[in-house]
């Protein structure tokens, strides 16, 4: 799959039509000022607000710290103006601010990016609202991850050291005190939290605040936490789940949002970068400890598996039974993307290592940082370094993992399609970080370089409900959607190219006929990007099934090249049809004796009405 660098985004931190404000007429002049004090910030993160349209909002987040120095352990620290490390000094975190703001809007653009070398056809915009930069709201520290549901956004702010440094005066400075003074502008809403400047979970809700114009996020609730470093994490009903290096995985009740509290921790060996939850089990990367993998229902939490990647375990991504763990080099030179069956949590076992090393000679790979799955398909962001260790380049790989087991059989078959970001990386600006697939292409957060698009040349499957190797669907299910990375005609066949088999993907019954596919419905029209394959009443899926939908080669958009290959994907159902599986938080005792005629006890929830207990593939008596 080919792609294509189409745009990059940036703040506005001022009215681009009252430029430039009041007080700054000595020190700003033209809106070439403005654009370039928009570059002057670090974009860190971003993520899409969820919902079933796949509609949702999309929101970043800047700092004026570059969080790729600021993370310890990955070998950055500070870099000089030669592009070498010196020491962490911390001098002006005084002056380390941070904030969020929405992606989706765009007030101008410009068609020359500045960066050498970058394509012609790449867009430079900029986002800006008058009443959302009123009602902004910044911090001290760095946001450096986020992670938005369908109605609360976690954000991640590394703490700074305070320090005696003065005003700000360097770079990214300019664009801070005028979000300020955007800010005072506004005295019913916006807020400048300027005394905390530790390690937080900032919680934001979606609600409109006295004098806020309805923007998709405000802050609810803040909570310290134990260590400075705060990096990947996850939410699972009202827990959520923080890396926090040193400091393990904070895990905290957040059920009351606005007075969120410690629950407890997970403590690894190794410094901790990313948790991931799914079902029972926490994944964790632990730097040089590799994968480590927790049992949550557990009051303990105990650490219940390990697994050595050889590397610095980064940032995780789980698609399925398959959990996708990068590895950065540190001070050797492992740079891959791990592929690891968690099918059984207790023995996660190594499917594939796919190595990620820079196509020159004269390239040191500095690792593979942060990943994203969807659909069949693996986003990597990478970067490279010159033989005298300063940063070279960034890049975006898209790995097709359909054709791993072409990789593997021993042809010499390349399943990687790279991607500039920073075709000249510089010593303040060298990583890609955030990544995720929103509005029909993907988005990352590339630092210095904006929120850039990618653009994917041929039609590809971006998502799709349930998810590839899904299990545990109930049998109500009464539709599988599926977004398109690009419009059809609205005239397409759809049923010519879609195929449900059940029981197997190859010679398992073809039940497509009980199914009407068709385009998704938005405001009144046909939305021809998204499909949804709807069941027929008179048809029920099985418990305990596999189903496996097939998009066929050759779909054709409007534009573009069409489908290159079929795309098939897989999802299981539930063994308790409709209703809610059952969960089962412990067992006692967990030893016994094989004469027979022991009371076990097991506690849960959702066993049903009449349940029944099998032990060793015998059938037990419920009292």
């Amino acid at each position: 799959c080919s792609s294509d660098l189409s745009q990059r985004r940036f703040l506005y931190p001022a009215d681009p039509e009252q430029f430039p404000p009041p007080g700054f007429e000595n020190r700003y002049a033209t809106l070439t000022d403005l654009q370039q004090l928009s570059r002057e910030v670090y974009y860190t993160a971003i993520d899409q607000f969820q919902s079933d349209e796949k509609q949702g909002a999309m929101i970043a987040a800047w700092s004026r710290h570059d969080p790729m120095r600021q993370e310890a352990g990955l070998g950055f620290g500070d870099l000089n103006s030669d592009g070498l490390l010196t020491a962490s000094t911390g001098a002006d975190s005084i002056n380390a601010w941070t904030g969020l703001f929405i992606v989706d809007d765009s007030s101008d653009s410009t068609q020359t990016p500045d960066e050498p070398g970058a394509a012609a056809q790449v867009k430079d915009r900029f986002v800006y609202s008058a009443l959302a930069a009123g009602s902004a709201e910044i911090f001290r520290g760095s946001i450096n991850e986020i992670h938005a549901d369908s109605n609360l956004l976690l954000a991640a702010k590394s703490g700074v050291p305070l320090t005696d440094a003065g005003d700000c005066r360097g770079t990214g400075c300019g664009f801070v005190e005028l979000v300020k003074n955007a800010i005072k502008q506004d005295v019913e809403s916006g807020h400048i939290f300027d005394r905390n400047t530790s390690g937080e979970l900032l919680l934001f809700t979606v609600k409109n605040e006295p004098g806020g114009i309805g923007i998709p996020y405000t802050l609810s609730g803040r909570i310290d936490l134990p260590f400075p470093d705060v990096y990947g994490l996850d939410r699972k009903d009202n827990l959520a789940f923080v890396a926090n290096g040193n400091g393990g995985v904070q895990v905290l009740d957040i059920s009351n949002v606005a007075a969120p509290y410690h629950l407890g921790y997970i403590k690894p060996d190794g410094f901790v970068r990313d948790v991931k939850i799914q079902g029972r089990f926490a994944y964790i990367a632990a730097s040089r400890e590799g994968l480590v993998i927790a049992d949550i229902l557990d009051p303990s939490m105990p650490i219940v598996a390990r697994f050595d990647t050889l590397g610095v375990a980064n940032r995780i991504a789980i698609e399925g039974d398959t959990l996708y763990l990068t590895d950065m080099a540190g001070e050797g030179r492992y740079s891959q993307l791990n592929i690891i069956d968690i099918a059984d949590p207790y023995q996660p076992a190594l499917i594939r290592s796919i190595e990620l090393y820079p196509a020159q000679a004269d390239r040191v790979t500095d690792g593979s940082y942060d990943v994203f799955v969807q659909a069949g398909r693996a986003y990597v962001s990478t970067m490279t370094s010159d033989q005298v260790d300063r940063p070279a380049q960034s890049l975006l790989e898209i790995i097709d993992l359909n054709r791993l087991d072409e990789a593997g059989s021993g042809v010499n078959v390349d399943i990687s399609t790279p991607v500039l970001i920073h075709t000249h990386a510089m010593p303040d600006d060298f990583a890609a970080r955030g990544i995720v697939v929103a509005r029909g292409g993907v988005q990352v957060a590339a630092g210095r370089a904006g929120i850039n698009r990618l653009e994917l040349n041929e039609l590809s499957i971006l998502s799709h409900t349930p998810g590839r190797d899904q299990q545990h669907v109930k049998t109500g299910l009464q539709r599988i959607t599926l977004e398109l990375s690009a419009p059809l005609a609205k005239t397409t066949v759809l049923a010519d190219y879609v195929q449900v088999l059940a029981g197997s993907a190859t010679i398992g019954e073809d039940i497509s006929r009980h199914f009407t596919i068709d385009f998704a419905q938005r405001n009144g029209e046909a939305a021809t990007r998204f499909i949804e394959i709807s069941r027929d009443a008179n048809y029920a899926f099985e418990p305990g099934q596999q189903y496996f939908v097939t998009f066929k080669q050759g779909l054709p958009p409007l534009s573009g090249q069409a489908l290159a290959q079929d795309y098939t994907f897989r999802f299981t159902t539930s063994v308790a049809g409709d209703a809610d599986a059952p969960a089962i938080h412990s067992l006692t005792p967990a030893l016994g004796g094989i004469e027979g005629g022991s009371r076990v006890v097991i506690r849960g929830r959702h066993f049903g009405a009449s349940p029944q207990v099998f032990i060793g593939g015998q059938a037990h008596v419920i009292e």
